[in-house]
């Protein structure tokens, strides 16, 4: 159960118990490696972005286009990027492999970040009209859904039960050196 007054929103920082969990929480690199968060965010700057799930057809085209827009030689020196996904690592090399991203992909399958952070777990998408430059293309609901299927259980069918749940919505923070 989270404490209302701990909630914190987008333009609130997480309190001291927040971060406190944050730091805490586990994620894991595509080799099945468990890593604590803080020890990875720790004396970095670092952009952390978390995707809703691997097969989300908007958080390939998002990753995707984050990796051809800014690319790790154009970040501010001591900056990097990481991404999170809430399911298990063993999908972490497709998602890779279909988006090209040069950043780093974690797994947060406890959802302890998410949790937390508290992230929005609903599957609406985007109102018409208020489309993400990264969704322009996509096409409406049923091309995203086929292309989901097709990128996520299509390819990787062994993935099924590990990429995450639908509905779990996701985020960007940034993390000071220090913090």
């Amino acid at each position: 159960m989270q404490d209302p007054s701990h909630s914190i929103g987008a333009d609130v920082l997480p309190s001291p118990v927040t971060w406190d969990k944050v730091r805490q929480s586990e994620v894991f690199d595509k080799e099945g490696n468990k890593i604590i968060f803080g020890d990875l965010v720790k004396d970095k700057r670092m952009v952390v972005i978390f995707i809703r799930h691997f097969w989300c057809g908007n958080c390939q085209a998002y990753t995707s286009q984050l990796g051809q827009q800014i690319p790790p030689s154009s970040l501010p020196s001591g900056t990097s990027i990481i991404i999170i996904g809430c399911g298990s690592y063993q999908p972490i090399q497709a998602y890779q492999d279909l988006t090209n991203s040069p950043y780093p992909i974690y797994a947060n399958p406890s959802l302890s970040l998410y949790t937390a952070l508290q992230f929005s777990s609903k599957l609406a998408g985007s109102k018409k009209g208020e489309e993400k430059e990264y969704e322009k293309d996509l096409g409406g609901l049923l091309s995203r859904t086929w292309t989901s299927l097709k990128n996520g259980p299509g390819k990787n069918f062994g993935h099924v039960g590990s990429v995450g749940p639908k509905s779990q919505n996701g985020g960007e923070m940034i993390v000071e050196a220090g913090e």
